[in-house]
């Protein structure tokens, strides 16, 4: 699957999970945009979304179930410090 913008990490290929820029923010997105117009592709990518968490999902130390995330490409950028 391809995203559907520039820049767009496909579900499959997630790996930060978070709410910024992983799949529990594309959930709460396709969530609201559903709410107003629902269609089959809005459905199906929820699904995605939803299915990389649940198979990504991990026992934690302490209990519950978590993520492990890897660092994202937005992660690595830096605001320049010139001229400060």
């Amino acid at each position: 699957m391809r995203g559907l913008w520039w820049g767009v990490v496909p579900a499959g290929d997630d790996t930060s999970f978070d709410l910024i820029d992983g799949c529990a923010g594309t959930i709460a997105g396709l969530t609201a945009w559903a709410a107003v117009r629902p269609a089959g592709a809005v459905t199906d990518a929820l699904a995605r979304c939803a299915d990389r968490l649940v198979d990504q999902a991990r026992p934690q130390p302490g209990g519950g179930t978590g993520w492990l995330p890897r660092p994202s490409p937005s992660a690595e950028w830096q605001p320049s410090r010139a001229g400060r």
